[in-house]
């Protein structure tokens, strides 16, 4: 869940903003924390893991700018996104430049609020993923992939791979030709990234629209003729687990657009 810190002297918006993060289930309350000038931040930042920092540009006897060239300088993984009273582009501009990820005006509807924060959100997850994927394939190990054994240094590479993005919730596309091991390769990963959820494998070459969709999505009772009882489709039976869609490459780009 995200870490969040807003810098701002105004303590009524940010007990605001804190409600609109957790009512929109952006992170819990527990995990904002709160600052009124640049030095009391910096120390939070120092004793704290903050993904996203929200900063107020006009502080008291301070400016915005200095605290986010500060933050830039001392914590640079650390996300800004600069909040203010006023819509300056020329000021949005300067920001961007001195390494701020937003600038968002306060007075922006809710709406717009939190869209930002999503995908500022997105951006964080993905340094962190990329962080991970730059430790593993530099490793000596395989983090939990270490218990499979190979004799290739190829096999191991993966292995590694694999193990940077074991928390990523993005699709895994797995190439190679018929017989090297692709769906042996899906069921390790599962076995570690989704350990004790279900492990769904199906073969959809060949398969053509009607079987497809009723496949993986299922149907209601009544659907079409012959749907005489409600069918579980297969991507239902994997939920928070993994679905091996085996030979994807054969499946129409019409019956692919459905995924």
């Amino acid at each position: 869940m995200l870490s969040v810190l807003l810098i701002d002297d105004e303590i009524k918006w940010m007990e605001s903003f804190k409600k609109v993060l957790s009512n929109y289930k952006i992170t819990s309350e527990d995990n904002i924390f709160t600052a009124r000038n640049g030095s009391s931040a910096m120390e939070i930042l120092s004793d704290r893991n903050i993904n996203i920092v929200f900063l107020d540009l006009i502080l008291e006897n301070e400016h915005g700018e200095d605290v986010l060239k500060l933050i830039r300088s001392e914590f640079p993984e650390v996300t800004v996104v600069i909040m203010t009273g006023m819509n300056d582009i020329f000021t949005a501009v300067t920001c961007m430049r001195e390494g701020a990820a937003d600038y968002l005006v306060k007075t922006a509807t809710v709406e717009e609020h939190i869209a930002s924060v999503k995908r500022v959100g997105a951006m964080c997850d993905l340094i962190a993923e990329n962080k991970a994927l730059k430790k593993s394939i530099f490793s000596d190990h395989a983090g939990e992939f270490d218990r499979f054994v190979t004799c290739s240094p190829k096999m191991f590479t993966i292995f590694k791979y694999l193990s940077a993005i074991v928390t990523s919730k993005e699709p895994v596309l797995i190439c190679g030709e018929s017989g090297v091991g692709k769906g042996v390769l899906a069921k390790a990963f599962a076995s570690v990234a989704r350990k004790g959820r279900p492990f769904v494998s199906v073969n959809i070459a060949g398969l053509d629209e009607q079987i497809f969709s009723d496949t993986l999505f299922g149907h209601i009772k009544g659907a079409y003729t012959g749907a005489e009882h409600n069918r579980t489709g297969l991507i239902q039976q994997a939920e928070n687990g993994v679905i091996f869609l085996d030979e994807i490459g054969e499946l129409p780009m019409s019956l692919q657009v459905k995924l």
